[in-house]
């Protein structure tokens, strides 16, 4: 850490954001400690998200699990725009006070080197409550179906609505790494209705594996409060190996546009499917869309989500689109042989 944190001073100092684990606190500390001790401007925001690791007069000894994606967000997108390091400590950790996260696994994860999971979980039983670092549940609960679910993992965010909220959120769904994406968005079709119900604006959603545990089963809910300035810091765009900013998608449809390409495909059974993204909220790898389908269980109208390989096929036309939209350009931007003669 404390190498890293050499490395990476542009002269303005560094922030370390984790989340609240006694091994990660005592590594940061003593790298914090050398690097002031050369010059070097520290300041710590620990992620303490996870409401079932602590009870609410006791958030600072929260762990931090997949609410580090959101606090991440907003100091990378602040420090991105040139500001002091004491702003983005101080609006990283007014996300972290905003971030709630609850947790279920239904299996523990296997570490390099290990034959078995570090923790097991009966077939009819689930962990709820739990952690990145491999950290079973606080207490062991039986396993239910999606819709109950749902309910158990929402109802405790709700409970704890930061003071003072005006209600828009960002809802992050996140896989463990071993959760396939359809059941995640199985459980996205009862956690959303739940949300709507309670007068929640949903800013965005966020569904997939994000913040993982290796190979652990299982999945957490995040919920993220936005005010005006966390809301436009989330909307930066940005750019990542799992995460593209909603710049990356409109840029890559309107390449397509451009070359006459329509960005569709056809999905399971040669059905075509259309590709669903909101103008405002177009963010990939993972979109919650879907098509209205019959429920067979209440004949209501309900979202039925697109399989994963659906999904993954947009995301390649969309870039294969794009680069050869690039490479058109620049090709076309080079001056030819005879002007250069």
């Amino acid at each position: 850490v404390y190498r890293c944190t050499k490395a990476l001073d542009g002269g303005v100092g560094v922030l370390y954001s984790f989340g609240n684990y006694s091994g990660d606190v005592m590594n940061f500390s003593m790298a914090a400690a050398r690097a002031e001790a050369e010059g070097i401007p520290v300041k710590t925001v620990l992620v303490t998200d996870d409401i079932a690791s602590a009870p609410p007069e006791r958030s600072a000894d929260r762990r931090g699990i997949a609410g580090d994606f959101c606090v991440f967000k907003i100091a990378g997108s602040c420090a991105d725009q040139g500001r002091s390091l004491e702003d983005v400590a101080t609006l990283a950790e007014r996300a972290n006070l905003r971030t709630r996260s609850m947790g279920v696994a239904f299996r523990g994860c296997t570490v390099p080197g290990a034959t078995e999971p570090l923790f097991g979980v009966d077939s009819d039983k689930m962990e709820l409550g739990l952690g990145i670092h491999g950290e079973p549940g606080v207490r062991t609960v039986d396993r239910v179906r999606a819709a109950e679910l749902a309910h158990l993992l929402v109802e405790p965010l709700l409970a704890e609505t930061p003071a003072g909220s005006e209600g828009r959120v960002v809802m992050l769904l996140n896989g463990l790494g071993a959760t396939k994406c359809e059941e995640l968005f199985v459980l996205y079709r009862e956690v959303r209705p739940l949300l709507d119900a309670a007068g929640l604006e949903v800013h965005d959603s966020e569904v997939g594996e994000l913040v993982t545990s290796l190979d652990m089963a299982g999945c957490s809910l995040t919920l993220f409060w936005l005010d005006d300035e966390l809301g436009a810091l989330y909307d930066t765009p940005s750019s990542g190996a799992s995460m593209r900013s909603p710049a990356t998608v409109i840029t890559a449809l309107a390449w397509c546009a451009a070359l006459g390409r329509q960005p569709g495909w056809h999905g399971t059974r040669g059905q075509p499917q259309a590709m669903y993204w909101s103008t405002q909220r177009a963010r990939w790898p993972m979109r919650p869309a879907g098509r209205l389908a019959r429920c067979g269980e209440c004949s209501s109208e309900r979202l039925v989500p697109r399989c994963a390989a659906t999904m993954s096929r947009a995301r390649t036309t969309l870039q294969l689109a794009f680069g050869q939209a690039l490479m058109q350009s620049r090709r076309s931007a080079e001056p030819s042989l005879a002007t250069r003669r």
